[in-house]
């Protein structure tokens, strides 16, 4: 690079780059509290707030530039405020971020303080935003100059030129709460003691060593952009501060590290051409109570379109999306993921073609699905081929559901004869055919009993029903020693098919069996209803309506669910229509469970509003999360998603069907 380039470089860093002495800010200075009569006339910070500040900096943008003096500025009188963070971005992508905190935090911890005048505080945190976008701009010049992207004289957009349309987002700290630990189990109480994504933390050293800090912030945004799980955000605010990990035990107990928990309000434009918006923990925050068949069709429509990005028109699946890198890893899913992905998209194919709805582009996305599937199925049979029992069972079921099941009949027979293959005398399975490959776990294993069931629902084969018996017979003594949650819907979904298996008059006892088991299927649903989150939690906002927390955590714990509640979302389906599961328990309660579950299932899943910080939205829009805070997406969680919903539908419309 030449030096005359360098030197313009540097000249426009410094005429970019403000003094902060210079920033003039009349009585009372930048944050200071507003004079004591004024205390109990400003309320506390709110949503109105946010928005107002939103505004402002949008102005300050149309002009390029933030107000140097503070007769330029609102007065905007607030309690219970910490601080201000302000984020541009473009498309996705971050540009500038600033932030600016209150002096002595200590003194709002749980207390609101005196009034406050939330402007100047903004205007140092836009100020800062404005002043990095800038240094981008250069930077990102520099860059594309030196890998001779662009030539050195080429001209490239300036700060004034993006300004205007850059999208804002504003995000306010208020609610400073003490953590105390005292005589709780570390470090897992640290970890429960706040809600992930949703509560910004500080942690602070009473005596920090010299040139350390004093303290530590971690912001809501942080989590949900990078996905950082709870004992990690200890691990950075500790690493911040200069300690070793192992003081971890040390924060929130007498004469150790202190911890506090904050709220933040986000207002944000997510992407170019959306409308602003209040978010929580990333989300639009959906109503708390359960949503109808409509929204759940809705639901499952979504779902269905962010599938349809992962198919490739050469029958491939992707692998799973990691949004802000923008990368798919691995490029792609392997046997098992891209058959359960297709099974999920044919399944809610044929609900839909049972009730006579047509819709062209789920019709052909079901194209696609049915080619993936048939050439992994082609594939699995081949002599030199070494499949696994779960590969062939997912192969078997996709079969079964294609709309060209009729022509595939001698691939479904090789399927099955590889299948039992797999098989053990006592109804057992291995991995794959190998003599001595170890045998599958119960969840694998409720699979192959569903994938038998459903066929032997088509073909009617006396060696089907021995088999499928066999294999339930086997299924339900492991239950009795340990039941996993994975084995539940599937285990439900081969019971669901096995009522033409038995003649009640020839066979009583296996009648009575079956009977007993499904009303075994039915408690599991009643169990698995206590557990469900149906008003808001102590610690943590209402989003969680409608989850299932599957572990036992003190009462003020903050909960944090995951897609796993679509797993009984599916089973709870499954039994409105089952006569054997539902017998003689309350049917309206489990609809009003199965509704709040879709809720959660629609909470967890991405729209539009959600995509303020991800390059490529349209490659996550519908796409279900592993959990609120986790913005990774994997194929399984939006294949279960789209499954139970389909269930859900299917049980609904055969509700509606007998009523009438």
């Amino acid at each position: 690079m030449s030096q005359k380039i360098i030197t313009l470089t540097i000249a426009l860093l410094l005429a970019i780059t403000p003094a902060l002495t210079a920033q003039n800010f009349s009585s009372p200075p930048a944050g200071a509290p507003l004079p004591l009569d004024q205390e109990l006339e400003a309320p506390f910070v709110d949503l109105s707030n946010a928005m107002q500040a939103y505004r402002l900096v949008n102005n300050w943008l149309e002009d390029a530039k933030v107000p140097e003096n503070s007769f330029e500025l609102p007065r905007i009188s607030v309690t219970n405020l910490l601080g201000i963070r302000v984020t541009l971005r473009s498309a996705g992508e971050t540009f500038g971020q600033g932030t600016a905190f209150r002096a002595n935090l200590n003194t709002l911890i749980n207390n609101p303080g005196q009034a406050y005048d939330l402007a100047p505080l903004l205007s140092l945190a836009a100020s800062d935003a404005f002043t990095h976008t800038r240094r981008k701009i250069i930077n990102d010049r520099i860059d594309a100059v030196a890998k001779g992207w662009i030539n050195a004289d080429e001209p490239t957009p300036t700060f004034e030129d993006i300004a205007a349309d850059l999208q804002v987002d504003i995000q306010i700290a208020h609610e400073l709460a003490e953590i105390n630990l005292t005589g709780q189990k570390m470090p897992q109480s640290i970890y429960t003691s706040f809600a992930p994504g949703f509560h910004g933390l500080r942690l602070t050293n009473p005596s920090p060593k010299a040139g350390d800090k004093s303290e530590a912030f971690i912001w809501p945004n942080d989590v949900l952009i990078n996905s950082v799980l709870p004992k990690d955000q200890i691990s950075r605010l500790l690493i911040n501060l200069g300690l070793s990990l192992h003081e971890q035990n040390k924060i929130g107990q007498p004469n150790g590290l202190d911890f506090q928990r904050f709220d933040v309000i986000q207002f944000v434009q997510p992407q170019p051409g959306l409308e602003p918006v209040n978010l929580v923990r990333g989300n639009v925050l959906l109503p708390p109570h359960g949503i109808g068949d409509q929204d759940v069709r809705n639901l499952a429509d979504d779902i269905t379109e962010h599938l349809q990005t992962l198919f490739t028109q050469d029958n491939q699946v992707r692998g799973d999306f990691f949004p802000v890198q923008n990368v798919y890893k691995p490029a792609f899913a392997n046997k098992q993921q891209s058959l359960l992905a297709s099974y999920a998209v044919l399944r809610y194919h044929r609900h839909l073609l049972g009730q006579q709805d047509t819709n062209p582009i789920i019709d052909k996305l079901a194209d696609l699905a049915s080619n993936t599937a048939e050439l992994i199925a082609e594939d699995l049979v081949k002599p030199d081929a070494a499949p696994t029992s779960v590969e062939l069972a997912l192969a078997l079921m996709n079969v079964i559901q294609s709309p060209r099941a009729s022509l595939m009949g001698p691939t479904r027979d090789a399927l099955i004869a590889n299948l039992n293959a797999c098989a053990n005398p006592d109804g057992s399975y291995r991995i794959d055919a190998d003599p001595e490959s170890p045998r599958v776990e119960q969840p694998t294993l409720a699979f192959i009993a569903g994938a038998l069931a459903t066929t032997y629902e088509q073909q009617r084969t006396e060696a089907l029903r021995v088999q499928t018996l066999t294999v339930l017979d086997h299924l339900w003594d492991q239950t009795q020693k340990n039941l996993n949650l994975s084995t539940l819907y599937w285990l439900a979904l081969a019971h669901s098919r096995v009522d033409s298996i038995i003649n009640p008059e020839n066979d009583q006892q296996l009648a009575a069996a079956l009977v007993d088991r499904e009303q075994s299927l039915g408690n599991a649903i009643e169990k698995l209803q206590a557990l469900q989150i149906i008003s808001p939690p102590r610690i943590g906002p209402p989003d969680v309506i409608g989850a299932f927390e599957l572990y036992k955590l003190p009462l003020d714990a903050a909960p944090d669910p995951s897609w796993n509640t679509a797993q009984i979302l599916a089973l709870t389906a499954i039994g409105l229509r089952e006569p054997g599961m539902k017998e003689s328990r309350d049917a309206f309660g489990w609809i009003l469970t199965a509704s709040l579950a879709a809720r959660f299932i629609d909470q967890i899943t991405f729209k539009p509003e959600s995509t303020f910080y991800i390059p490529s939205p349209d490659r996550v829009v519908g796409a279900v999360r592993f959990r609120l805070w986790d913005n990774r997406i994997g194929i399984a969680p939006s294949a279960m998603s789209l499954i139970a919903c389909t269930e859900l539908l299917e049980s609904l419309n055969t509700l509606k069907t007998q009523t009438h």
